[in-house]
């Protein structure tokens, strides 16, 4: 399903690309965050740099918006405004819907439900002037240490993760609104190791990733996503070398052009993933990392600084990379922005009532419908009467990441604890001793293990003080608990004795309030895990 944009607008791309001076053809390949470029300097380097995109995180809709403004007329070429919208537009602006993880979605099973969930993310977002969302995670989870990936896909059954990623991308770009990225090619989810730590790998050969992650790239590229993100992943079988040798596809022309264009028929925009970490950093100097990127056939840098530009501008003038290269890119960059049609009109209409009330069902009846109770026991579901004393109690990691520590407190699901009338002692990190004071005159202990993946980078397991937590086997034996792992759902592979079980597959704040349904009887708690439970 190849976009072949019409006759004005092919006219439109390919005058203001012979319009541009060789300083602004290296600035539209660029994507800084504002970790790089400060926001309020987005305007004039779009106006002195032809800057063409910036990423953005954690911002409330009134910033968006003014900084989409601000950006909007800074130069002759506006620029697209990006972000990790993975499961939502809620994920980075709080104001908007923030939909039940992936893999809850997988759990849930319905193609509608996403393609829902992928409409409302470019609905929400572009109506606030952003218009690329850094998704879907087209990975599949097949190794349940992988400390990346995990919730962020839909499951382990590459028919599955297939049939539901082209849902996502059919529904994000089905009104033209936002251009989706399919992450992270080759296909990232059967290592153990972490991108940003070092070069992970597509630990299979060639004919089992062509019957798996293969099958899904197929299915995105078919549906037209509008681009891909290669990641810090090496590909060995592939490329025939020996895995210390074998590059990571962001700097490596046979995975990004000879495999994902040539044998793929991939067409459209190919970004890096985020440009500092060490799964390229460690194979490449810094200072040549965009230069390699581009060189090898990627279209946009990821999280640039603004002496990429530098480095760019003078590895054109050298020859390092070709003027036909870096126009080739260029290329893709403003097929994609007038696919958006932001020449024309840089916001999307205003969502209404009906629609956000719409996208709000979705997420909740796609919460419910993925709640499993993974291991029964005593107390699942539990019976409780209006005024009983309960506690609720949070285990999670040291969290520096903003976006995965959002509602990791656990405060939807004490605010429908409270809503039914019960009495909720509220424990966040407490510690075990008090965990079981407060529990001993409780009628019901809820505790919610919080383990997503970049809580802490390079793992997935509970360690440290949220291991600690279950010290003395005083969790395990607490007459009255009940257990829930609000991320990670191979919680039972470390904590195998635990009396019971239920998964989420995520900290949502519909999840939250499925999950207190579940608890106490409300809703069916039978769906079935979208991965092997295997360890």
């Amino acid at each position: 399903m190849e976009y072949i944009p019409s006759a004005e607008d092919s006219d439109w791309v390919e005058r203001k690309l012979s319009g541009l001076t060789l300083e602004q053809a290296v600035g539209q390949i660029l994507c800084p965050a504002q970790y790089q470029i400060p926001e309020e300097e987005w305007p004039r380097v779009v106006h002195e740099l032809g800057i063409g995109s910036f990423f953005f995180s954690k911002w409330p809709a009134s910033k968006v918006r003014e900084t989409a403004e601000a950006v909007a007329d800074a130069g002759d070429i506006p620029p697209l405004l990006t972000s990790d919208f993975e499961h939502g537009a809620g994920v980075m602006i709080p104001e908007c819907v923030n939909f039940p993880w992936f893999m809850a979605a997988g759990a849930a099973g319905d193609l509608d439900l996403v393609q829902r969930m992928g409409e409302a993310t470019a609905m929400e977002a572009r109506a606030l002037g952003a218009h690329w969302t850094l998704g879907p995670v087209c990975d599949i989870n097949s190794n349940w240490r992988n400390p990346v990936v995990n919730i962020r896909s839909f499951g382990d059954s590459p028919d599955a993760v297939a049939a539901l990623c082209r849902a996502y991308v059919k529904g994000v770009q089905k009104s033209g609104l936002m251009a989706a990225c399919a992450k992270h090619f080759p296909g990232d989810g059967s290592d153990w190791r972490d991108q940003h730590l070092c070069t992970s790998t597509v630990s299979m050969n060639v004919p089992r990733w062509e019957v798996s992650h293969g099958k899904v790239w197929k299915a995105v590229i078919d549906e037209g996503v509008c681009s891909v993100m290669t990641g810090h992943l090496s590909f060995p079988d592939y490329v025939g070398l020996p895995e210390q040798e074998a590059l990571p596809a962001t700097i490596d022309p046979l995975l990004q052009v000879r495999l994902l264009r040539e044998t793929l028929g991939f067409r459209g925009l190919v970004v890096s993933d985020a440009l500092p970490m060490i799964g390229l950093c460690s194979r490449v100097s810094w200072e040549n990392a965009a230069v390699e990127f581009v060189r090898a056939g990627g279209d946009v840098v990821l999280f640039a600084e603004r002496e990429d530009h530098t480095r760019l501008l003078v590895a054109v003038r050298k020859g390092r990379i070709s003027e036909n290269r870096l126009y080739q890119a260029v290329r893709r960059v403003l097929k994609m922005k007038v696919r958006l049609g932001i020449h024309r009109q840089y916001f999307g209409p205003k969502v209404t009532e009906q629609q956000r009330n719409g996208f709000e069902q979705a997420s909740r009846e796609m919460a419910e419908r993925s709640m499993t109770l993974i291991k029964p026991g005593t107390n699942t579901p539990v019976r409780l009467e209006r005024g009983d004393h309960v506690v609720l109690a949070c285990i999670s990691q040291p969290n520096p990441k903003p976006s995965s520590a959002l509602f990791s407190d656990l405060t939807p699901a004490r605010l429908a604890l409270e809503e039914r009338g019960y009495r909720v002692t509220h424990l966040v990190n407490a510690g075990r001793d008090a965990i079981a004071e407060a529990a001993a005159s409780a009628k019901a202990s809820f505790i919610g293990i919080c383990i997503t993946p970049h809580n802490l980078i390079g793992t997935i397991s509970p360690v440290g003080d949220a291991v600690m937590h279950f010290w003395h086997g005083i969790l395990h034996h607490l007459p009255n608990a009940i257990f829930t792992s609000f991320g990670s759902p191979y919680l039972l592979a470390e904590q195998p004795h635990l009396p019971n079980l239920y998964l989420t597959y995520g900290i949502s704040p519909d999840s939250q309030r499925a999950a207190v349904k579940a608890w106490l009887g409300e809703i069916p708690t039978d769906a079935v895990a979208p991965v092997k439970m295997e360890y």
